[in-house]
């Protein structure tokens, strides 16, 4: 409550420090000395215009304020403390929160800031910052934070938790999943921190492990649905298709309007063959989340397999007239990415393909990111061309594309191949023979994959795979070669690309892992 101008601690018990006391002196020695010291202060310092009960008060208007969400009556009060005690680390703090509620991220950077300046053991500030970071994608700001507050506390679990968030949001799966297992040797029992390293090592594609991860963490608390619904993500992607069914299933009893589950338990069933299922999924999807945009995308296919044309033109209808809505950015950008595909398939007016371009154009720089700037100068050499592809394999594209590749001329042309899965066979092998690179990218995310793709300053970059199954059309959105191509995978574009047969009758999708769970939970 900062009953008095400053606050003393005599000796180091563990709690008594910044900010909770402004000072902690060791003995009577230094407790004399800063008497002293607070002696001379007070003498030379001119009369204070408001009096300490005055200013406790300022301080409690402002804190009441704030827990009732009038932002600016809290604001103002903060700035009347703080304009006698500009250290105040509280203040600058609960500032912060104000401004960054009100939606003024600079003001809250700023407070935020000041606070940690002020009282660099203020965890809840740090924190604050370190959040506020990630989100606007600053995530070098954001480690840099957590790396200085370690070497103050380098055992505390919440701040390790923020920089394990910090590397997943910079998509490094490995620096995260270290950092995870850095809190857990701290903190075991943590389903949080435990269901935080599974998606660390889901993106690092150890996903055996990371099965393992979100088990413990169920274990520990079974009501962490994002953790069995990652436990479905990962065993969709491993192959295990009864254990992902039961996990979506899991989360549907637990969540009955949960948009992804319905759509990833609809993805499963259709792959392992269960068609009545697959139909009977999407009539309960269909029921439960009318509005969804997921349920458009799944309805296009399951009306067109049902030859129930009426309903695909409703579908259509409600496409066109953007009556189906995503839950959030990340969901819009991959049901646009399906429907860039899907919509070829249907009579459709070709307007209402280019909004959906546009669309996908707009929202994917704010999901992947920005372009990567272009270098300034080319590296001298042969025309570097590079070929990004999830076939170059024994598959229809692969074959067709070999065709052509392998009459490049050496002298005359570098050639790069960018492999979105691991798998391999003879085909492979030739197209390995046919290049001076080829580079398995298929457990990096689309930044760092865009990235390793720049560092070869390529001329030409060819996407062998646009919006069909294994694609990776993030990685595209960057922009990391000076001319970019779409040929062969899809008569269609992706919508973001400069320009352009289908491998199969299925779009390209992606099974989403959930939204991390930041662990830490600020409050006033």
């Amino acid at each position: 409550m900062r009953p008095a101008r400053a606050l003393w601690s005599l000796g180091h018990p563990a709690a008594h420090v910044p900010p909770l006391v402004d000072l902690a002196v060791a003995d009577a020695e230094d407790l004399l000395a800063a008497l002293r010291t607070l002696t001379t202060t007070v003498r030379n310092a001119p009369e204070c215009p408001v009096s300490a009960a005055d200013l406790a008060k300022t301080w409690e208007e402002g804190v009441r304020a704030q827990q009732h969400g009038e932002h600016l009556r809290a604001r103002h009060a903060y700035a009347q403390v703080l304009a006698l005690q500009p250290e105040s680390a509280p203040a600058h703090y609960l500032s912060g929160i104000v401004a960054r509620d009100a939606g003024d991220v600079g003001g809250a950077s700023r407070a935020f800031a000041a606070a940690v300046s002020a009282a660099p053991d203020y965890v809840d500030a740090r924190l604050a910052a370190v959040r506020l970071a990630t989100q606007q994608g600053d995530t070098d700001t954001a480690v840099a934070m957590c790396e200085d507050g370690l070497a103050q506390a380098p055992r505390n679990v919440m701040i390790l938790r923020a920089l394990g968030l910090a590397h997943l949001a910079r998509g490094d799966g490995v620096a995260a999943a270290m950092v995870f297992e850095r809190a857990l040797a701290l903190d075991p029992r943590d389903a949080d921190t435990l269901y935080n390293l599974g998606v660390a090592l889901q993106k690092r594609r150890s996903l055996s492990d990371a099965v393992r991860a979100y088990r413990q963490a169920l274990a520990i608390n079974p009501d962490l649905i994002a953790a069995q619904f990652n436990l479905g993500v990962a065993n969709q992607e491993n192959g295990s298709h009864d254990a992902a069914i039961a996990a979506y299933e899991a989360v549907l009893r637990i969540d009955p309007r949960h948009v992804a589950a319905y759509a990833n338990l609809g993805a499963v069933l259709f792959a392992s063959g269960r068609f009545e299922a697959w139909r009977e999924n999407f009539r309960r999807f269909e029921a439960t989340c009318p509005r969804a945009l997921p349920l458009a995308v799944q309805a296009l296919e399951v009306a067109q397999h049902q030859g129930d044309f009426r309903k695909v033109d409703q579908y259509l209808a409600g496409l066109a007239a953007n009556q189906f809505v995503a839950t959030d950015e990340v969901e819009l950008v991959d049901c646009l990415e399906q429907l860039n595909y899907l919509l070829l398939f249907f009579d459709v007016r070709p307007e209402t393909v280019l909004n959906f371009a546009r669309a996908y154009d707009a929202a994917a720089k704010r999901v992947y990111g920005e372009p990567l700037p272009r270098p300034a100068t080319r590296r001298p050499g042969r025309l570097r061309i590079g070929y990004l592809s999830a076939d170059l394999r024994d598959h229809v594209m692969g074959k067709m594309m070999w065709q052509a590749v392998q009459h490049h001329d050496r002298s005359r042309f570098e050639i790069s191949f960018y492999s979105l899965v691991h798998e391999a066979d003879e085909w492979t092998d030739r197209f390995r023979g046919a290049g001076d690179r080829f580079e398995v990218i298929a457990d990096v995310s689309e930044r760092v994959a865009a990235l390793r793709m720049a560092q070869d300053d390529l001329d030409i970059l060819v996407d062998l795979s646009t919006h069909t199954k294994g694609a990776r059309p993030g990685i595209l959105a960057f922009k990391p070669a000076r001319v970019q191509i779409t040929h062969v995978a899809c008569a269609g574009r992706r919508g973001d690309e400069q320009e352009g047969h289908p491998d199969d009758d299925r779009p390209h999708s992606r099974c989403h892992a959930a939204l991390l769970v930041d662990p830490v939970s600020l409050r006033l």
